[in-house]
């Protein structure tokens, strides 16, 4: 718990290791929550219901899966700021409220070799 509580606290100067520390403590605060779907998430997939908003989506490793049920994570104040932060702060391509997909037009294959991309160097800023 010492270690999390110098994550959460710790400001990084580098603007690129404050980006990867903020997607790392987004993860965190959403259940642990995999690149590749953090990635996938759009503003479509933030519903307001039941008095709050929560975030929805199928885990895209099984979505196509029969009787597969939507994670439901409801937005706490400190996903909130994340959110705020990233919108504030970072570059965010078309309906994605993540700073992981950095181009509009990518589809398929071409937004999954992204993505991987992305996961590859996000995780070399983490070390």
């Amino acid at each position: 718990m010492d270690c999390m509580t110098k994550i959460k606290s710790t400001e990084m100067s580098n603007k690129t290791l404050e980006l990867t520390r903020r997607l790392f403590l987004f993860s965190y605060y959403c259940y642990g929550i995999s690149f590749i779907n953090a990635a996938l998430l759009t503003k479509k997939n933030i519903i307001r219901y039941n008095g709050g908003e929560y975030i929805v989506y199928k885990r895209n490793k099984t979505k196509e899966a029969k009787k597969v049920k939507a994670i439901q994570i409801k937005i706490t104040p400190e996903i909130q700021s994340h959110l705020d932060w990233f919108a504030e702060n970072a570059v965010l391509i078309e309906e994605y409220p993540l700073p992981i997909v950095l181009r509009n037009g990518y589809a398929c294959e071409q937004l999954y070799n992204h993505i991987r991309h992305r996961f590859v160097r996000n995780n070399k800023n983490l070390e």
